[in-house]
């Protein structure tokens, strides 16, 4: 018998759209993740002589569909899979020792992205967790969140992924395995945020360098809609396409005039930021960084008032574009000990 805890969330990267595989990667999904599915029920309203309701016998299930929302703490090991489907290409390159380099990047090939299995283990009142499988899963959008170091939060990935198949009840529950001792990122991780200057974009084995260092950013947050086009055919949604992604950078900074004069001229600057946790990896760390070597300023850099306090730009936004230099224009790069996604 399982405890109220024990919910449980695993996925696995499909090599068909919608045909089933075996869960090989689980997460310690947080309480405020969420699975919504529509039936898209169909009633029939033609008219028959003394029915003044409408008829059971002509109700039925559509297609349906849904969304999966989960919600996880950026850990240390772990999760390879899950970036890879938010982002079209991702590879794992060995640096050296026990330190791997995962490299997930907006260059796509073809019109969709991966698709995922995700079966989830929802506890019932007799203390059984009951299995839902989600074949044909996408991600819709993405969020990665760096909360101002004097918040209560850790950093957080939230992942929306879209749902086109019913749930699969009957197969058994996978059983979970988890990752080992990973490691936490919190706000404190944070050794470098970069905006402007001449940056030199990561390779498979190195991180970004380079660029202006900045002391007076408090909060960042990324952002990445992958902008879905649904295919509703007869008989069955087929894998959605994968449109123009517009991906942004929410931050709240300290005024300072080079935003205020890079929003006004709308200059274009190359933006990252670096996470080192304390998780020994030989020959180093583990990390993250997120890379933007082009950005220009959407909204935002106007300073508000303040009454004894720094004057701020709150909700600073902005866009994550393609200079046409680097070979993408988003990188999510992880140095972690996993030997592969």
């Amino acid at each position: 018998m399982s405890s109220v805890l024990d919910h449980t969330m695993g996925l696995s990267v499909e090599s068909t759209f919608a045909t089933a595989a075996v869960e090989t990667r689980w997460f310690e999904i947080m309480a405020d993740s969420t699975v919504e599915f529509d039936p898209e029920i169909k009633q029939g309203e033609g008219l028959r002589v003394g029915s003044i309701v409408p008829r059971a016998g002509r109700r039925r299930a559509g297609l349906g569909s849904g969304t999966m929302t989960v919600k996880v703490e950026l850990i240390s090991k772990g999760f390879g899979l899950l970036w890879s489907l938010c982002l079209p290409t991702s590879v794992s390159n060995l640096i050296s020792g026990s330190q791997y380099q995962q490299n997930h990047t907006l260059v796509q090939s073809g019109i969709s992205l991966k698709s995922a299995t995700i079966q989830v283990g929802i506890i019932d009142t007799t203390g059984t967790s009951r299995p839902h499988r989600y074949t044909g899963a996408t991600v819709s959008k993405w969020t990665l969140d760096i909360p101002p170091p004097d918040s209560d939060d850790l950093v957080t990935l939230e992942v929306v992924f879209d749902l086109r198949r019913a749930p699969d009840t009957a197969t058994a529950l996978t059983a979970p395995v988890m990752p080992s001792l990973p490691t936490n990122y919190v706000a404190k991780d944070v050794v470098a945020v970069v905006y402007g200057g001449t940056v030199t974009a990561p390779t498979t084995t190195a991180l970004a360098t380079g660029g202006t260092a900045v002391t007076n950013w408090r909060s960042i947050k990324i952002e990445c809609d992958n902008a879905l086009g649904q295919r509703p055919n007869l008989s069955a949604y087929a894998q959605p396409s994968s449109g123009l992604k517009e991906p942004t950078i929410t931050a709240d900074i300290e005024y300072d005039t080079t935003i205020r004069d890079a929003y006004l001229a709308q200059t274009q600057n190359a933006f990252y930021v670096t996470l080192t946790s304390p998780e020994a990896v030989a020959p180093g760390f583990a990390q993250y960084q997120v890379v933007a070597p082009a950005t220009m300023i959407n909204a935002g850099a106007t300073p508000t008032f303040s009454d004894g306090e720094v004057a701020m730009f709150e909700g600073l936004e902005l866009a994550v574009l393609d200079g046409l230099v680097a070979s993408s224009p988003l990188y999510v790069v992880a140095r972690t000990a996993d030997t592969a996604l």
